[in-house]
Order: structure tokens, then sequence, then C-alpha cells
């Protein structure tokens, strides 16, 4: 299945891999990064106001102050390493 430099070539593809601890820091990086987007999003929608807002008064101060995220969290299954 490899080739005469030891990579695993399958239908074009390169089989590819990094150590355990390189893939631990670029998920945490990952994470970082997607939780930084819904942080900017959420502060720029109560400091902002929502684009394409039609109604009058709807980007005011007060209503601004209403624009208020929900969410919640449910884990995933654990998938074993």
């Amino acid at each position: 299945m490899c080739d005469k430099d030891g990579r695993i070539h399958k239908e074009g593809l390169v089989l590819m891999g990094r150590p355990l601890q390189i893939e631990r820091k670029a998920k945490a990086h990952d994470a970082r990064m997607a939780q930084a987007a819904v942080s900017q999003m959420k502060s720029s929608h109560q400091l902002e106001g929502v684009s394409g807002v039609t109604m009058p008064e709807g980007n005011n101060a007060a209503a601004r102050a209403k624009n208020v995220h929900r969410q919640t969290y449910e884990p995933g299954p654990r998938i074993p390493e």
C-alpha cells in the first residue's frame, strides 16, 4: 500500500497524520476561534443592532438591549481516542 517514500496512497488521496499533542492544540485553537466568533456576533447585535431590521426604532438602544441570544449545550457521545 505504501509507495517508495512510505506514504499511503488510495485513489489519489494521501493518508496524513500528526502527533497527538499537535492535534490537541489544533482542536483547542479551533474551539477558541469558534467561541470568539459567537461572542463577537452576540456583542455586535447588542451594540449595533441586527442588520435588515425593517421596524421603525428597531435599532435604537432600548430595542438593542433586548437582543439576547439564548443557547443550550448538550455534550455529544464520548468517543475514545
